[in-house]
């Protein structure tokens, strides 16, 4: 008997956890903690192992120069689909005006914060204490941590710098495995959040709020479509095998909305789909919370 995939289980749950949300409504909000209790485990195992796989793919870079030009490309790289998802989320606006019947009733409680200035961006990417980063999951900070031990590595003795690679590699090992039982739980903890989801908000999906998702999601779609091409042109990867080998993911990340929690399930599935890690274990961690073009859109 042929075994079932996690991909195929994930969406057998999605599908159940939709069923029992559309069914029971309000009531399926029962099974939210089951839900919660997977996206914590899920932070868990993503704070220690962003560290440690940027670590273990630091390390075994020839130089620092490698480094900077792989930075260097990765950001040219998200300022630019950021800007394109931006500019075609206004589009999208204006040819569709998603807001019309969209009523918002009450006020906003407290203060309204302001947009922080450049300098105060960079300064909140350098923890003034490196164990709050790890508390708080402040995985921007945690990445600069990262990065700074990696490049001190890097210039240490041939010897030191060996055994501290094994180290970092031998950890992030670790925690990859630690995922790899999580996931396990994943039909069952994406079951639970989908049925909380349509169980909570179904009925919202009936009234004004529809012209607003369909515009969201048109223009998410187009910026998907653009990836596969681009995934197409590059020869990579046939866009089909992309899709199964990251359909884990997709669940996961629709299903969570964390990009926290998804993100250990994003390292694990470079890892599986054997890219460098030298490269996703840096880019991964970064564009969870600086390249968002759904947000942008």
């Amino acid at each position: 008997m042929r075994k079932i995939g996690l991909g195929s289980q994930i969406l057998i749950g999605m599908v159940i956890g939709s069923m029992v949300g559309g069914i029971f409504g309000d009531a399926a909000a029962i099974v939210e903690p089951v839900g919660d209790l997977f996206i914590r485990l899920l932070v868990l195992a993503a704070v220690p192992l962003v560290f440690f796989n940027l670590l273990a793919g630091l390390t075994v870079l020839s130089d620092v120069k490698t480094f900077g030009r792989l930075a260097g490309k990765t950001m040219t790289y998200y300022v630019t689909t950021d800007v394109a998802a931006l500019l075609l989320g206004l589009g999208a606006m204006a040819v569709l005006r998603p807001g019309i019947g969209i009523q918002f009733t009450g006020s906003v409680d407290g203060p309204v914060g302001t947009v922080p200035s450049i300098a105060e961006v960079l300064l909140g990417m350098i923890p003034r204490n490196a164990f709050e980063a790890f508390v708080e999951g402040n995985v921007v900070q945690i990445v600069v941590i990262a990065v700074l031990i990696g490049v001190a590595t890097l210039l240490l003795a041939e010897g030191s710098r060996m055994r501290l690679a094994g180290l970092y590699q031998d950890v992030s090992a670790l925690f990859r495995r630690l995922v790899d039982v999580i996931l396990l739980t994943a039909p069952v903890g994406i079951g639970a959040l989908m049925a909380v989801t349509v169980g909570t908000y179904g009925a919202a999906l009936l009234g004004p709020m529809a012209r607003f998702l369909v515009g969201v999601y048109l223009a998410q779609l187009v910026v998907f479509l653009a990836y596969m091409a681009l995934l197409r042109l590059s020869g990579a990867r046939s866009p089909l095998k992309f899709l199964r080998e990251t359909g884990p993911l997709w669940a996961t990340t629709a299903a969570t909305t964390s990009s926290l929690a998804s993100l250990s399930v994003s390292l694990e599935t470079a890892d599986r789909m054997g890219l460098p890690s030298s490269v996703y274990s840096f880019t991964l961690p970064l564009g969870a919370q600086l390249n968002k073009d759904g947000t942008s859109v």
